[in-house]
């Protein structure tokens, strides 16, 4: 009867599916039951069947059922917890290329933002939540990436998201400084150790694991896009 009652919500959208069957069985809210946590969506969806041709209908679907998600995690009503969220989806979703957990660490930590006095970082607080509609964030070394286009439509538009709207382009100042000053202390002279700079790359032995070994991932992306960052930000 559970699994019908879910076809039936979904209105035949794989992503709202997959998204309510993995808060339903994997949901961390402290107390409250997986019947539970069906029964919120129950409440959240769409009255009636979804017009396929119409895409208000689709994105109010989508909206409800993020709105919902969100607010188990992220209270409105408690203004540090939006305000962690905010910080940490706008930084991931200003990135030009998406990057792991650990990198985003390291680039939030080098950056200035450190920890809180828990010895939490802001990072893992909002990731942690957000398994059903976030990959890579059950292994630190994968990209951290929206699961579906239509999560980051609508935390990007504020008719939509309301409290939980997110401006990207806000970010791309604080981006460049933390990029700046990751450069300022991972960069060094022949970083990757080569014996001479006469010899051509296709000379140097191995490469492509020294490469890996000794630049990190977020000193790649530092020296790819932080100038991107720059412009972005004066842009905006």
């Amino acid at each position: 009867a559970v699994c019908s009652r879910l076809v039936q919500m979904s209105g035949g959208l794989f992503q709202w599916a997959a998204v309510a069957c993995t808060f339903i069985l994997d949901g961390p809210i402290q107390g409250s039951s997986s019947r539970e946590r069906f029964q919120l969506l129950i409440l959240s969806s769409v009255p009636g069947p979804l017009g396929k041709d119409r895409q208000m209908d689709v994105d109010e679907h989508y909206d409800r059922l993020y709105t919902t998600v969100l607010s188990q995690f992220f209270n409105p009503k408690y203004a540090e917890a939006i305000t962690r969220f905010k910080s940490v989806m706008g930084h991931i979703l200003a990135l030009f290329e998406p990057l792991s957990t650990d990198a985003l660490k390291a680039i939030w930590i080098i950056g200035s933002r450190g920890l809180n006095v828990e010895g939490e970082d802001d990072i893992t607080i909002v990731l942690r939540s957000l398994g059903s509609l976030m990959s890579g964030v059950s292994n630190s070394s994968m990209p951290v990436r929206p699961l579906h286009a239509s999560f980051k439509d609508f935390l990007s538009n504020p008719a939509r998201s309301k409290d939980f709207y997110i401006s990207p382009t806000e970010y791309h100042k604080s981006i460049a400084i933390s990029l700046l000053k990751v450069m300022n202390k991972e960069l060094r002279f022949n970083i990757c150790g080569i014996k001479s700079s006469y010899l051509q790359n296709s000379e140097v032995t191995e490469l492509e694991e020294r490469i890996t070994k000794c630049i990190s991932s977020q000193l790649a992306y530092a020296c790819r896009f932080s100038f991107k960052h720059l412009t972005s930000c004066t842009a905006a």
